[in-house]
C-alpha cells in the first residue's frame, strides 16, 4: 500500500505499488473510469531528468493526436496527464500496459515462433524511427523495456534516461547525432536476441541474412536502418499474434505493417486479461504431452514419481487373465532359447572394443556430445566467457572443427562460421588476427533466463556474444558487431 500522505493524485486513488526505481516510485491508479500507472519521483531527482523525461512523453503523445494510431509512437506508453505530487514536482500519469515484459514472455515461453518474433520486433522498429522523427531518443531499448498490452501488442517503456536533439531534426542530425545511433545499435541486439528464441531461426536462412545485416555496423549509422529492418522483417514471416497461455489475444494485435497495430477494447466487450472466454477446444495438455496417450499415463508423466506410474501399471495389469499370462511366459521363454543358440559374430564385439571414427563425427551434433569443455564451466556466463573463448583460440589454432562442439551451440551461426574459418586453415590459409576473439572487459547487457547478451569490451571487434546454457553448461551462438545498450533492467 502507498504512504498515507499518497492515498489520491490527479483525480486517482492509489491502490498499490507496481514498482520502485531509483528516481520514481510508481502505483496503480483507479479512477476516471479507469486504471492507470502514477509515476511520482523522488524528492532526490533532478527536475531537469523530470522536465526532460515529460517533454519527451509529450512530444510523442502529440505525434499520436496529429497522425492517429498509424503512427509507431502509438507503441510508446501513453501520457494521460500531469499532476503534481506531495512534494511540489510533477507526477506523469501514464496509460498502463497490463502484461509483463518481452524478458518476461521469453524467459516464460522459452522459444516463440517466428511470425510472434516479427510481432513483437516491427513495432518496436516503428516506435524507434517515430520517436526519433520528433527528436526523442530512449536510449535503452531491450527486452525489459518492451511490455505488451492487453491486446498483445508491444509498448515501450522506461523513457527515464531520454535524450532529446531537436523538435524536427533533420536527416543530417538523425545520421549524425549519436542518441540516436546509439538507439538503433540496441535496437539490433534487441531484435538478434528475440530471433534468437524464434523456433527454427538456426536453420533459417533467411534469419541467418537478417542477423548477418544485423551485423554489419555501418547499416546502423543510417537514418534508412529503420525502414530497411522492417522490409527484412516482414519477408521473414508473415505476423502472427503471441501466445499467452489459454488467454487469447486480439487479432488487430498482429501488424500487417508496421504502426497498424490498433489495441483499444470496445466498451462492453470482455477483457481478455480479466475475462477470458471459454476455450471451443479441450485445453492443451501441458508439457506437449500426446493427445492420444491414456490419462493415467499423461498423470503419471506430469506427476513424475515413480511409484505413481509403476502404481497405475500395476493396478491396469491385475485384470489380465491367467491363460494370457501363459502364453505370454511361453513365447518368452521361446524367444530366449532361440537368441541362446545364435552364433555370435566376433567381428561386432571386435569392432565394439575398438569403434571406427563414423563420417558423422564432424557433424555439430556429435562435437556437442564427444567433445566436452576441459573443466567444468562456472554458472556465472561473465566467468565462463573467457574460458569458451581461449578454448575456441586453441581450437583455430589446431585446427579442430570437432573440438568447437565444447565452445559453440550446436547449429549455430557461431559453429558455421568458424568451421568454415577452420576448413580455411586446414586448406592453407594463415589465421588473421580478427579471428581471435577476447572478452577483456565483459559485462552483462541482457538475460533471459539461460541466455545472455555479454558486451566483450569497449574497443573489441566484434562488440558482443550471445550465450545459451544447455545440459552441457554454457555455449556461444553468435557474435554481434556494433555498441549494444546496456538494458535499464
Amino acid at each position: 500500500m502507498p504512504d498515507a500522505d499518497l492515498t489520491t493524485l490527479g483525480g486517482y486513488r492509489l491502490v498499490r505499488k507496481l514498482g520502485a526505481g531509483s528516481r520514481a516510485d510508481v502505483y496503480l491508479g483507479v479512477g476516471r473510469g479507469e486504471t492507470a500507472a502514477l509515476k511520482i519521483f523522488r524528492p532526490s531527482t533532478p527536475r531537469a531528468d523530470i522536465g526532460r523525461e515529460l517533454d519527451a512523453l509529450g512530444r510523442i503523445s502529440a505525434a499520436v493526436a496529429d497522425a492517429g494510431e498509424a503512427t509507431g509512437t502509438a507503441h510508446c506508453v501513453r501520457l494521460v496527464d500531469v499532476a503534481t505530487a506531495a512534494s511540489g514536482l510533477p507526477a506523469a500519469i501514464l496509460a498502463r500496459v497490463v502484461r509483463g515484459s518481452a524478458a518476461q514472455l521469453l524467459r516464460e515461453r522459452q522459444s516463440i515462433e517466428l511470425g510472434e518474433a516479427v510481432t513483437l520486433i516491427a513495432p518496436v522498429v516503428a516506435a524507434m524511427s517515430a520517436m526519433h522523427s520528433v527528436g526523442v531518443a530512449h536510449t535503452r531499448i531491450g527486452a525489459a523495456s518492451v511490455h505488451l498490452g492487453a491486446a498483445g501488442e508491444p509498448v515501450l517503456l522506461g523513457f527515464g534516461h531520454v535524450h532529446l536533439f531537436g523538435d524536427r531534426p533533420t536527416v543530417a542530425v538523425l545520421d549524425t547525432d549519436e542518441a540516436p545511433e546509439r538507439d538503433r545499435n540496441a535496437l539490433a541486439a534487441f531484435v538478434a536476441f528475440v530471433l534468437s528464441h524464434a523456433r527454427g531461426a538456426d536453420r533459417e536462412a533467411r534469419v541467418v541474412q537478417l542477423t548477418s545485416w544485423l551485423d554489419a555496423s555501418a547499416g546502423r549509422r543510417r537514418v534508412e536502418f529503420a525502414a530497411e529492418l522492417e522490409s527484412l522483417l516482414f519477408e521473414l514471416a508473415e505476423p502472427a499474434p503471441i501466445e499467452f497461455g489459454r488467454i487469447p489475444i486480439s487479432p488487430s494485435a498482429v501488424p500487417a505493417r508496421v504502426g497498424e497495430l490498433q489495441t483499444p477494447i470496445a466498451a462492453g466487450t470482455a477483457n481478455p486479461v480479466t475475462d477470458p472466454p471459454e476455450p471451443d477446444h479441450p485445453p492443451r495438455r501441458p508439457g506437449h504431452i500426446p493427445s492420444w496417450l491414456p490419462t493415467w499415463i499423461h498423470d503419471s508423466i506430469m506427476a513424475s514419481p515413480a511409484a505413481s506410474a509403476r502404481s497405475r501399471v500395476v493396478t491396469s495389469l491385475r485384470g489380465v487373465r491367467k491363460p494370457v499370462w501363459m502364453v505370454a511366459a511361453a513365447v518368452t521363454a521361446a524367444l530366449l532359447a532361440a537368441i541362446a543358440f545364435v552364433p555370435q559374430d566376433t567381428r561386432s564385439s571386435t569392432a565394439a572394443s575398438h569403434p571406427t571414427v563414423s563420417n558423422h563425427a564432424s557433424t555439430p551434433a556429435a562435437q556437442e556430445t564427444s567433445i566436452p569443455t576441459p573443466t567444468p564451466l562456472p554458472d556465472d556466463p561473465l566467468l565462463a566467457l573467457p574460458l569458451l573463448l581461449a578454448r575456441r583460440t586453441e581450437c583455430i589454432r589446431a585446427r579442430s572443427v570437432l573440438c568447437l562442439g565444447g565452445v559453440e551451440e550446436t547449429s549455430s551461426g557461431a559453429l558455421a562460421d568458424d568451421s568454415r574459418l577452420i576448413r580455411g586453415l586446414q586448406a592453407g590459409a594463415e589465421i588473421s588476427a580478427s579471428a581471435i576473439i577476447t572478452a577483456p572487459e565483459p559485462t552483462l547487457v541482457e538475460r533471459l533466463g539461460d541466455s545472455v547478451l555479454v558486451a566483450l569490451g569497449p574497443k573489441s571487434n566484434p562488440a558482443s556474444t550471445l550465450m545459451i546454457r544447455g545440459k552441457a553448461g554454457w555455449r556461444i551462438r553468435g557474435f554481434l558487431s556494433g555498441k549494444p545498450a546496456k538494458s535499464s533492467g
